[in-house]
Formats: C-alpha cells, structure tokens, sequence
C-alpha cells in the first residue's frame, strides 16, 4: 500500500465575524506544528444593487472598493491570530487573498487551483437568502480535498475520536487519523457503530429480527473493527477502541464530546445522501460541539493519499 501523504498546503476560509479568529489561530498553528503553506481566502459576495438601468452591472470601481474594504476588516485578524499562533512569514499581507463571489464557489476553485490538502472553515453563519447551501457540505460534495470544520479555541487537538463504519473507507479514515494524531502527539479513540435492524411493515407494526442474526451482526462488526485498528502500525500513537450499539449520529456525537476533534468519512447508504453528503457525517456536522474534520468518500482523492499516475494515463495523452 501507498504510504500516506501528509499535508502541505491549507487553504483556510475566513470572514469578518468575530469567530474568524479562532479558526486563524487552529488553522495557523496547525500549519506550523505541520511545517505546511497557508493561504486564508475571504470571499465576499457583491451586494445586490437598486439598478436604476434593467442590467445594469457592478463596476470594476465598485467591485475594488469592496474587496478593499473587505481587506481592511479582516486583515487585523489575520495578523493578530499570526501572532497568537507564532506563525513566522514575511507579512499578514502575502497571506491573505480577497475576492468578490460566493465563499462556496470561490473556495472550492482555489482549492482545486492549489492543490490543497486540507480546507479549515467556521461553524456555518447565518444564511443569507442567496445562500446555496452550507459552505462545507458544498465543498464536500464537489470537490474532493477534506473539509476541517473548527469550533471553539484556537488550541490544537490532543484527544482525537475517528469514527468508522463497515466500508472500504473505514482504512482511510484510519490511515489519516493516525499521521495527523502522530504530528500532533494526540490519542486516538477509534468509534464504530453497530445499528441493529429490525423488519418494519408499512401499517407501523415491526417484527424484530431474530437474536442470532443480531448477534451474529453484532460480533461480525466489533470483530471488524478489532482487525482494523490492529491491522494499521500506529507507531508511536496511543490509540483505543469503543464498540457502540444504537444510532450512529447520536453516538458518535456522545462519544466525541469528551475529545477534541472527531474525524469520520462521507459514506452514504441511499442515492440522495450520496449526493448531498453521507447522511451520518451531515448530521455530525450540523450538531457537533468539537472541530470536525470529514474526509472525502471512495473514488475521490483526500487528506493524505493522491493517486499516482500511470501508464494508462500516458496513453491517454
């Protein structure tokens, strides 16, 4: 197997709320105690203006003047979370980019334009009525670099829960836990959910499956988490095991209360959670207390492993 990338560039969303410099100071330190490049975007969308002209656009003058103004009141913040994170660079200037658009949008386009490996944002604000969508859940489902969803301090993680399921990505999620708990001398707890079903008819009455299918599942599942965190050299990371049984959002939630960053993947179950976000990270995201960290599902790239080139892609060429 490939060994795992680690990160070297962190694109970090930032905006003029209060909050934004917490995420400057994680995102900051994080890229310090990593050796990594930052780059803080602020993307701000255009006023909707009163036209006197049906079509008329916004000029150039006005565009710049935004995006100044815009300047102004962030890169305060930006110097001061550099200073409070003991981020060494040549100015707060070179590091800072203002652009007109929808942050979504624009994040998603210098992400992929960089290269990055790790996209930190805020909490989600309060939509605007232009809003398309919570900036992560947009960033998650059309691009493919994970999404670092901080809240609280600007402190470092030391206790970390990777929360899994019976999927392929299950050693992803592992893999990247681990070289980042490894960087940052964090523990690792490793979560795994068991959900046991049960036969529901359609006039509300269910039949409850039977105990030796239950149990069954049941020993299936925590032997499949024993054999993958034992399978994975953890080297110098303290990492533990917690089997859980009942409903994976709320247990994954209880369970990452006592930590300081939860990291899980995007594997959805139906079509329509696939095309959002997987149905269990959407629900961790929109109620987590702790920074959460997701990681693309599947079939994409990710935090800390890149698909190499081939000779079939020469081929191509």
């Amino acid at each position: 197997m490939q060994q795992p990338r680690f990160i070297k560039r962190i694109l970090i969303g930032v905006d003029e709320r209060e909050s934004a410099r917490d995420v400057l100071v994680a995102g900051l330190s994080l890229a310090k105690e990593l050796g990594a490049a930052v780059h803080c975007m602020h993307a701000v969308p255009l006023p909707v203006p009163v036209w006197t002209e049906v079509g008329a656009p916004p000029t150039l003058a006005s565009t710049k003047a935004t995006v100044s103004r815009a300047r102004e009141a962030v890169l305060p913040q930006v110097e001061a979370a550099r200073v409070a994170a003991g981020y060494e660079t040549s100015s707060s200037e070179a590091l800072l980019e203002v652009e007109c658009g929808l942050p979504a949008h624009v994040l998603l386009e210098v992400a992929q334009r960089q290269g990055s490996d790790l996209v930190i944002l805020g909490p989600h604000g309060k939509a605007s009525p232009l809003d398309l969508g919570n900036t992560a859940r947009f960033l998650l489902t059309h691009g493919s670099t994970p999404v670092w969803v901080h809240k609280g301090t600007g402190t470092l993680p030391r206790r970390i829960v990777a929360a899994i399921d019976d999927s392929d990505h299950a050693e992803l999620v592992l893999e990247g836990t681990r070289a980042l708990a490894e960087a940052l001398g964090a523990k690792v707890e490793v979560v795994h959910v068991y959900s046991p079903p049960v036969f529901a008819y359609a006039d509300g009455f269910e039949l409850g499956v039977p105990a030796q299918i239950i149990g069954e599942e049941r020993s299936a599942a925590r032997r499949f988490l024993d054999e993958r965190v034992a399978a994975l050299d953890w080297g110098r990371v303290e990492v533990s095991t917690s089997f859980l049984e009942g409903e994976p959002r709320g247990e994954i939630l209880g369970k990452a209360s006592g930590s300081e960053l939860l990291v899980l993947g995007t594997h959805g179950r139906t079509a329509l959670s696939r095309f959002l976000l997987g149905s269990v990270a959407q629900g961790v995201l929109a109620r987590s207390e702790v920074p959460v960290c997701v990681l693309p599902g599947p079939k994409r790239s990710w935090l800390f492993k890149r698909r190499e080139p081939d000779d079939s892609d020469a081929s191509r060429s």
